[in-house]
């Protein structure tokens, strides 16, 4: 046991001083590529950490090291996230392209596409993104918010990702992403879509757009071609939100004057009894040259999610997948939590001896399986229970 210790430790050193011949004769007489030192750092996550490493980190991918290997509950990362926080663009494509997910969460909750995002490396998002994305391209918004002057549509760059996600088995939530250009690390603005309603557009409109509104305060986005009777990419847009997004003709009239976007199709009103009678929310274009210039808002439809902001600035970042109004409600309406480890699934089990409710019954099989001990105590876990709420 101790000779095959010192072997998987030489081969790690090997690694930290870049040596690809001594690496591929180290694995060839049985040294492991997954040794973790102290920090739970593999062979594979220190070159990935090194600019100058490119080559050991192919090495170890083309040899079989694990691209995704991640320690749970320690603190820890995939190579994909350590390359990522590094703003290694080479690296991140290398892992990427050798099979490295970047929807693994690490303990914070953060994907690797969002750890590029916080620090700031415009070319990893790039990177990330076009790896993901089931949309990405240039496109006309107006962000119509009440109480707020109406600004002129702008030219954005509009992406829509996956969501990331502890367990990849379960089905993937779509995010639609709003930068200001190419140059931003960080988003203009980030809308949940399996929260928010898609108008479809009329394609036979010379300069079609789709209305996206918002939860219940009557804030509506919409995207047009940056050009007119460019209407490709809003169709590719629009086959990518339905994916996953309750997509809907137009049930309101939706009226834009003189803003550059033109107005949708005319449909009947919305007869529904608890909005009928909102009224028609106006504002005034500031633009030089412009007056009377007037948007009329419908009534929203019933709202099936919690409010989100109004409207974003520049140099601020909001993850809207991580709503705070459900945790307060759920905080508010239930006695227990989810599973500390997915976050998602509901408390199911006790750990055996030390009576901790921790997790659903999934995890903690899986934590009890790998002798990491309680998720909150980290005791030995001899048994998992499962428990029923009456």
């Amino acid at each position: 046991m101790g000779l095959q210790q010192s072997k998987d430790q030489l081969l790690y050193q090997q690694v930290r001083i870049g040596n690809i011949k001594r690496i591929k004769d180290f694995h060839r007489i049985g040294a492991s590529l997954e040794w973790k030192d102290k920090e739970g750092y593999t062979p594979l996550i220190l070159a990935s950490m090194n600019p100058i490493h490119y080559n050991v980190a192919k090495t170890l991918l083309e040899l079989g090291a694990n691209v995704n290997y991640y320690r749970p509950c320690c603190h820890s990362e995939t190579a994909l996230h350590h390359a990522a926080k590094k703003g290694l663009e080479q690296m991140v494509k290398l892992l990427l392209l050798h099979g490295a997910s970047a929807l693994l969460m690490n303990d914070d909750g953060q994907t690797a596409l969002d750890v590029a995002r916080l620090n700031g490396y415009s070319d990893v998002v790039r990177a990330i993104e076009n790896h993901i994305c089931l949309f990405s391209g240039w496109l006309r918004a107006l962000y119509i918010v009440p109480g707020f002057a109406q600004p002129p549509p702008r030219k954005v760059w509009v992406v829509i990702v996956r969501c990331g996600a502890r367990k990849l088995t379960k089905p993937f939530k779509l995010e639609l992403v709003i930068y200001s250009g190419l140059e931003n690390a960080k988003p203009h603005l980030i809308i949940p879509l399996w929260k928010a309603y898609i108008d479809e557009p009329n394609f036979n409109q010379p300069d079609p757009s789709v209305i996206i509104s918002i939860s219940n305060k009557e804030t509506y986005i919409v995207l047009a071609p940056v050009n007119e009777n460019e209407n490709q990419q809003l169709k590719r847009f629009c086959n990518a939100c339905r994916e996953i997004s309750p997509i809907r003709r137009p049930q309101f009239s939706f009226n834009i004057q003189a803003s550059g976007i033109r107005q949708p199709a005319q449909i009947t009103k919305n007869t529904n009894p608890i909005t009928q009678n909102k009224e028609k929310s106006q504002w005034q274009n500031n633009d030089a040259g412009t007056s009377n210039n007037s948007v009329n808002y419908p009534p929203p439809t019933v709202p099936s999610a919690p409010p989100i902001s109004d409207i974003m600035d520049d140099d601020l970042v909001h993850y809207l997948s991580i709503d705070s109004t459900l945790i307060e409600k759920e905080k508010e309406n239930k006695d227990s939590s989810t599973c500390v480890i997915c976050l998602d699934a509901p408390i199911e089990g006790v750990c055996i001896p030390c009576g901790h409710m921790a997790g659903c019954m999934s995890c903690l099989e899986e934590v009890k399986g790998k002798n990491w001990g309680c998720p909150v105590c980290r005791t030995k876990i001899d048994q998992v229970v499962r428990v029923y709420a009456v």
